[in-house]
């Protein structure tokens, strides 16, 4: 199953190479650039949005494998990934949060995690995340999670496991912060 952004579609390929269309996404251009399984055999899918993906205007649809779309989870910013807890609880990663209409229009460690709470709400799990990229659930329960999508420094990527059923908001410490900071103290560490 692919989500191809550039076309907005959701494609079903087989093993023997065929392939076929099961939903248009395309229109609007709401780039969709996250899919995972649905508890009833289904899918979801999240839109990144046109640019300058302002709060609140994205989305997670379910998609049947008949084609039919169904909004799922509004009022997203970035969706760059979703995951589906074992409890059939839906998570989204947004990529950037408070962005605006002003160059650069989105910024560093504003990403966050949310956790469904109806279809127009949620919970958010973690955030201050830098520019997250993808997530999922690991055998071990633990959410895991992908970043940064973009950086000047080319060693900067890393994978961070979150226990999303912690109950409470979690803050990603700043990165950069934390290196100031040991670079004050002279640590090592």
């Amino acid at each position: 199953w692919i989500v191809d952004a550039n076309r907005g579609l959701l494609i079903h390929t087989r093993p023997d190479g065929t392939s076929r269309t099961i939903a248009d996404l395309s229109l609007d251009h709401p780039v969709p650039t996250a899919i995972a399984h649905s508890p009833d055999g289904n899918f979801y899918v999240g839109y990144l949005g046109p640019g300058p993906h302002t709060d609140g205007e994205q989305k997670v649809v379910k998609v049947t494998r008949d084609g039919v779309v169904t909004d799922y989870l509004t009022g997203l910013a970035m969706v760059t990934g979703i995951a589906v807890g074992a409890d059939g609880v839906l998570y989204a990663l947004d990529m950037s949060t408070g962005n605006t209409n002003e160059p650069p229009s989105i910024y560093p460690n504003t990403g966050r995690i949310v956790r469904q709470t109806g279809p127009s709400t949620f919970d958010e799990v973690m955030t201050g995340l830098d520019f997250p990229i993808s997530m999922q659930f690991g055998p071990d329960g633990g959410l895991y999670v992908s970043l940064p999508a973009i950086s000047p420094n080319p060693t900067a990527g890393s994978i961070i496991r979150i226990d999303a059923a912690a109950g409470v908001t979690l803050r990603m410490p700043d990165m950069r912060e934390l290196a100031s900071y040991h670079a004050r103290e002279g640590a090592t560490s």
